[in-house]
């Protein structure tokens, strides 16, 4: 399938951070051209997916690659979100949401929809949406676009804050550390926690796994190392929480403590460790050098199991974590100098608390319950 996007948009305005107000501490944002999304998909349903090229509304099928229906008649740079029977088409700076049929691409009229910037996520026809009251206070609700009602609703303090994961899971921390984990889904409660914060928590940031939610509790902060790009890192400074998710319980006795330390966002949700990259300057007498940080905390305990501040860098750095070993019991770190291994097995070890800020050794290198800790420098022998 061939696009007939504009020329005109081949240059784009990319920016990391929240857009618009957008509610979440870490929202990456949409590509835009003149103030206008650009790029964006809409409903994906069994057999056929939507999206918008310039004022056109094409409705594909997702197995053949056949056009099944098109309108003209659309503004550019809309917002979509749907499922099987409609497709909501929203206007950048609109309420007003015009309704198509899924199937046909017929108009259903307009509704009058949540914001853009009160959007926490798009479930089908249900907007998550997270807004502040006339009373100062916040509230989280489900809405359905279509009949306009609400499913269920949560109410919160003044001082919320907010973050959302794999569109479906939302944490909200206020000031005085009451945690709630909700199933955007069904309006479940999946964890409610009251925790121990370090003052002016400022951003939340959740990380959903099969077993674990991981949840990471800081203030904004623009020392050092920093992320290595702008959308995929998360600079913290405070607390990180591990949660069963059969239970709602913590997982670690206390939290793990983290200072300026980027976090990965996008990371294996089931990979046995929680792993911070990033890139810190160094100076000396003959100049300037850019080495790569790493410091790697085991997500069933939260203790410390790799601290290097002096790795080497280079020009297009990345980070990549993967699953290795004959029987995945094998986490391996690539970046574009060096592989670190992490091998992991059965035997017991003796109990170590969670990591904390001040107390472990910068160099350190956890062994206890490891098979052990390798290093590989491109190039080199493996040891």
């Amino acid at each position: 399938m061939i696009s007939t996007l504009d020329a005109r948009y081949a240059q784009v305005r990319v920016r990391s951070g929240p857009q618009n107000g957008r509610p979440g501490t870490f929202r990456a944002s949409r590509s835009q051209k003149d103030g206008k999304w650009i790029g964006v998909i809409g409903p994906l349903t069994h057999d056929s997916f939507i999206y918008q090229d310039q004022r056109r509304l094409i409705c594909v099928d997702s197995h053949t690659g056949e056009v099944r229906w098109t309108r003209d008649d659309v503004p550019q740079g809309c917002d979509l979100y749907g499922d099987e029977e409609y497709v909501f088409a929203v206007p950048r700076s609109s309420k007003n949401a015009m309704i198509f049929g899924t199937v046909d691409g017929r108009s259903f009229g307009q509704v009058t929809v949540p914001r853009w910037q009160e959007q926490l996520a798009t479930r089908g026809r249900n907007v998550i949406r997270w807004r502040k009251r006339a009373d100062g206070r916040n509230e989280l609700s489900s809405f359905d676009s279509y009949s306009g009602k609400t499913h269920w609703r949560e109410d919160f303090g003044r001082n919320a804050r907010v973050d959302v994961a794999m569109s479906r899971y939302v944490s909200v921390v206020d000031h005085t550390g009451s945690c709630m984990i909700v199933d955007a889904a069904d309006g479940r409660r999946l964890v409610e926690q009251s925790l121990p914060l370090k003052p002016k928590a400022t951003d939340i940031h959740l990380m959903v796994g099969s077993d674990t939610f991981v949840l990471a509790v800081g203030k904004k902060n623009s020392g050092r190392p920093r992320g290595l790009n702008p959308v995929d890192y998360a600079m913290i400074d405070g607390l990180i929480y591990a949660f069963d998710r059969s239970t709602g319980l913590p997982a670690w006795k206390r939290p793990a403590e983290v200072h300026d330390q980027p976090l990965m966002l996008y990371q294996p949700v089931d990979s046995p460790i929680i792993a911070f990259v990033g890139n810190v300057a160094r100076r000396n007498s003959r100049g300037s050098q850019t080495l790569l940080s790493m410091l790697v905390l085991e997500k069933t305990s939260g203790r410390l199991l790799y601290r290097d501040e002096n790795l080497r860098s280079t020009r297009n750095n990345f980070c990549a974590v993967h699953a290795s070993g004959p029987d995945k019991n094998e986490v391996v770190i690539e970046t574009s100098s060096q592989t670190i291994r992490l091998a992991f097995t059965a035997q017991k070890r003796p109990p170590e608390p969670p990591a904390m800020v001040n107390v472990e050794p910068k160099e350190k290198k956890g062994q206890a319950g490891l098979l052990g800790i390798g290093k590989k420098l491109i190039g080199g022998a493996s040891p």
